[in-house]
């Protein structure tokens, strides 16, 4: 099976996720992170979009690409974001 480049990293406390998702934010060149969300969520996220929402939130699961699988295994990953908590 091919690799599509992508994959999705959870977390068990949201502000860990927060903490990966801020320094991976608009890095030339890196790891494309956001938010991963459900098609329901991103429009409930829309007409709901405050941060009481994003706090009520138990974990937060960020969508992750940019890696090539044959240069990065999935423990390089689980080392590099387990640094977020």
């Amino acid at each position: 099976m091919k690799s599509k480049g992508f994959g999705f990293v959870c977390f068990k406390e949201a502000l860990c996720a927060f903490k990966a998702l801020a320094e991976n934010t608009g890095q030339p060149g890196g790891l494309y992170v956001k938010q991963a969300l459900s098609k329901e969520q991103r429009q409930n996220e829309i007409s709901r979009n405050t941060l009481s929402f994003k706090k009520s939130m138990q974990y937060l699961s960020l969508h992750v690409r940019g890696f090539n699988k044959s240069e990065n295994s999935l423990e390089d990953l689980r080392v590099y974001f387990s640094s977020f908590g």
